[in-house]
């Protein structure tokens, strides 16, 4: 490549090292703005991650700003981006907000009125860092290649000023070397290429401490009038701070506390940890919670309702057995399989674990807010005396029992038939029936009509129907059904 005198780049090759917001956006600008007229520089992007994790590492959000020239706005505007980042933004501040800082008592000390920017009409917006890193990404790709799962291994400089530098491929494990004239740490706080260079230049953390956390006033009216459309920054006057934010105009706001300490933190030596595993209550143990703590966190990350869980019981059922929960009640299932019955509703609100919307308002409204110990929670069956065994069911030990909750609506029966041609006839009911297996095979006869019964099948029973289940599973298999039904006759539950 050929060299130009004109700028000291020219014809030179450049490695950056971090496809992050600040590696991308300094080979944008580097393109955009180079004069066609001198030879360009040969520029190789490379990032340890591949492009979905890179995108998708870290969620947080970002506060951008158009005050100034130098205003991370203002730079996106100039590469052409501002309109693809406010497009995917998740709130813009209000021209007529402010920043104040309050004492205690919510009184103003100071309040600044952010400058707009010419050509702007707000003064920030708020955007995760997956939507701009996005943004970025797609505008670099369609300039030059960006290669992903690919780090500087190693660096060195050579006689003549030059960089040899290794790049490991992460998914080979291969290794390749490549010269360059000027390399770019844009690779993190832990920037390997600023470790091999600068070994002494180490991040050091300053004791100031900051946490958060987020309070959802339900709607824009119901968020106090002092930071409706503006936030601020509450001083105490003894060292402590609370930054307060609305960061989407629907109620959402943001706050943060910060103090400085008087001593280093140590390392963390997981003490707690052990602590809190050789703990726990009667009915569970603090390694059992500790485990489910970081199996649900991996499963459900950044889920806030993983805090949930050690104001509630963690039950374990073993095959056959069952719980009651009562209308309102918080409960979540975290693994295994269950069969569960409920009374008709269309009123399933959910708060977390789970990808469904959650409408953590309503369900704290609706709560019961109730307690009990586990056994107490727990049903007890009973033989359901509306069904007979034949001969083989009888001598197999096939069993048929019923769960019969303290509600009208419904009750349950758990028919298990062990072995070949063990049979159940169960007598017709008032009302109708729904049957799934759940293990084996068989068949399943009502009145005249047989059908094949295995798992996953579910069938319909009207009311008056008799209803016979028959195993066809080998000598020692058992075949598993589940029969939900109601009565409508008043006085049906004598039957029970």
């Amino acid at each position: 490549m050929t060299t130009d005198s004109k700028h000291f780049l020219s014809g030179r090759k450049i490695i950056v090292s971090g496809a992050g917001i600040g590696g991308l956006t300094f080979v944008l600008s580097l393109l955009q703005f180079w004069d066609t007229e001198i030879p360009p520089p040969e520029v190789v992007i490379v990032d340890t991650d591949s492009r979905d994790e890179s995108i998708n590492r870290w969620p947080y959000e970002l506060l951008l700003n158009s005050e100034i020239d130098a205003s991370s706005l203002v730079a996106l505007r100039d590469l052409g981006l501002y309109d693809k980042v406010k497009a995917r933004a998740e709130h813009s501040a209000h021209p007529g907000a402010v920043a104040n800082v309050w004492d205690k008592s919510w009184k103003p000390v100071l309040t600044v009125k952010p400058k707009l920017f010419e050509g702007f009409t707000s003064s920030s917006l708020r955007i995760s860092r997956t939507a701009l890193l996005t943004v970025l990404i797609e505008a670099l790709e369609a300039k030059t290649k960006i290669t992903w799962k690919t780090s500087v291994h190693d660096a060195k400089r050579l006689p003549d000023g030059r960089l040899s530098v290794s790049l490991l491929d992460k998914a080979s494990g291969a290794t390749s070397q490549q010269e360059c004239d000027v390399l770019v740490a844009a690779d993190g706080d832990e920037s390997t290429i600023r470790k091999l260079f600068r070994p002494k230049d180490i991040s050091q953390p300053t004791g100031h401490v900051a946490m958060g956390g987020a309070v959802d006033f339900g709607s824009l009216t119901s968020v106090p009038s002092e930071i409706n459309i503006n936030s601020g920054i509450i001083v105490s006057g003894d060292g402590v701070a609370s930054g307060v934010l609305h960061i989407r105009g629907n109620g959402t706001v943001v706050w943060a506390l910060y103090k400085e300490e008087k001593s280093p933190r140590t390392d963390y030596d997981k003490k707690d940890k052990d602590q809190f595993a050789a703990g726990g209550v009667q009915s569970t143990s603090g390694e059992t919670l500790s485990e489910l703590v970081v199996r649900l966190d991996s499963q459900f990350e950044d889920d806030i309702g993983l805090f949930v869980l050690f104001f509630l019981n963690f039950v374990k059922l073993q095959a056959g057995e069952a719980l009651f929960l009562v209308a309102d009640d918080i409960h979540a299932y975290v693994s295994g399989d269950i069969i569960e019955c409920m009374a008709a509703s269309d009123n399933v609100v959910r708060a977390g674990f789970t990808p469904k919307f959650k409408d953590v308002s309503t369900l704290v409204d609706m709560l019961t807010y109730n307690y009990a110990p586990i056994d107490e929670q727990k049903m007890t069956p009973t033989e359901y005396p509306y069904a007979t065994l034949n001969r083989a069911g009888y001598s197999s030990g096939s069993a048929v029992l019923l769960y019969d909750p303290p509600i009208d609506e419904f009750a349950v029966v758990r028919s298990v038939l062990r072995g070949p041609d063990a049979k159940a006839t169960f007598e017709p009911l008032d009302g109708p029936s729904i049957v799934i297996c759940t293990n084996g095979s068989g068949t399943i006869s009502v009145g005249p009509t047989s059908y094949e019964m295995k798992e996953g099948y579910v069938f319909f029973v009207g009311s008056t129907a008799e209803l016979v289940l028959e195993s066809t599973t080998g000598e020692d298999e058992e075949f598993t059904t589940f029969k939900a039904f109601c009565e409508v006759d008043d006085g049906a539950k004598e039957k029970l």
